[in-house]
Formats: structure tokens, C-alpha cells, sequence
């Protein structure tokens, strides 16, 4: 994978997760605050370029978006709608596309709330499904 193959947007990346060339210095910025100064300073747009982040949380993603747009971008996103963290991360995109998954098997008596039963030869009976 490239150098620039992905950013950690926590604020103290595990050492899995950090950059570092061959002198031992961190080679990209790590976590939002770092990103930031980053940009600011003018050192380069490679963050924003960067096509992979890792060490997410919904906060972090509402942030990271912003920064996207503060920067001239347009941000989609596609995400999970039962998911009840995404709703804000929806309302900070330009564009969101909500899936609702659904579950492999949906139980006739309780439509899928609940999860299937196997008999016990671990094959489904017909009649639950």
C-alpha cells in the first residue's frame, strides 16, 4: 500500500495505525486536531486526498466531513439507517444514502425481531421461516 494508504482520525493512534518512514517520523498527520493544523499550515492537501481513514468514531466523521467541505468539497455518504449514531453524520453530509440491511432469515412469528431457531440437526425448519 502507498505511504499515504490511510489516516488514523483518533488522537493518539495505536502504533498499527500510524505512518512512519524510515527516520522514524510520523509521515502523515494523525486524529482531527492534527489534521486541521495541518491544512492550516499549508504544508500540503494530502489529507484530504488520503482514501482510507481508520480508528473512527461518529464524532471524529462529523468532523472529518466538515473539513471536507470547508475545503470545497462535496461529501456523500452511505451508511446504515439503524445505526442511530449515522443520523448526525447524515446531517453533516451533502448527500446521504441510508440502507436498512436485512436480515438473512425473518422469522414468520415475530417478522424478524427475534432470531431464527435451528433444529437440532442445525438445519432451519421451513414452517419458523
Amino acid at each position: 500500500m502507498d505511504w499515504n494508504g490511510w489516516i488514523s482520525l483518533d488522537d493518539n493512534p495505536s502504533d498499527m495505525t500510524k505512518r512512519i518512514n524510515k527516520m522514524g517520523r510520523t509521515v502523515l498527520p494523525g486524529g482531527i486536531d492534527e489534521i486541521n493544523k495541518h491544512l492550516e499550515l499549508d504544508i500540503d492537501n494530502i489529507p484530504l486526498q488520503v482514501p482510507l481513514f481508520c480508528d473512527v468514531k461518529p464524532k471524529a466523521t462529523r468532523k472529518m466531513f466538515q473539513i471536507y467541505q470547508e475545503n470545497g468539497d462535496v461529501v456523500a455518504c452511505i451508511g446504515n439507517v439503524l445505526n442511530s449514531q449515522n443520523l448526525l453524520i447524515f446531517q453533516q453530509a451533502n448527500v446521504s444514502v441510508g440502507i436498512s440491511p436485512q436480515p438473512l432469515f425473518r422469522c414468520k412469528r415475530c417478522n424478524g425481531s427475534m432470531n431464527y431457531y435451528k433444529r437440532g440437526d442445525g438445519k432451519i425448519k421451513r414452517s419458523d421461516i
